[in-house]
């Protein structure tokens, strides 16, 4: 999967939020997506992610949220919707 980049994506991502306050959520993601490609996670570790910023976000956090595990989804062989959203479960 092709990117811009950790610090590039992180400046795009938060011009799509309306509260400056939730940068660091996003920024989050934007981590976590880079460490998973990078090996330095993995898919149940970025999923929690990924649920943190559904329940800590708001408007512009869920859409940039949802835009990284879709093109995760889509260009990962090994990473499928299903396990992300089995890893987002709460226990």
């Amino acid at each position: 999967m092709f990117t811009f980049g950790r610090d590039h994506e992180k400046k795009c991502a938060a011009q799509y939020l309306r509260d400056p306050s939730q940068v660091e959520v996003v920024e989050q993601v934007v981590d976590a997506v880079h460490d998973l490609l990078d090996g330095q996670c993995d898919i149940d570790e970025a999923g929690k992610v990924f649920s943190g910023a559904f329940s800590q976000g708001g408007s512009g956090v869920w859409e940039q949220t949802a835009s990284w595990m879709s093109k995760l989804a889509s260009g990962l062989p090994y990473c499928k919707t299903d396990q992300l959203s089995r890893s987002q479960r709460q226990p």
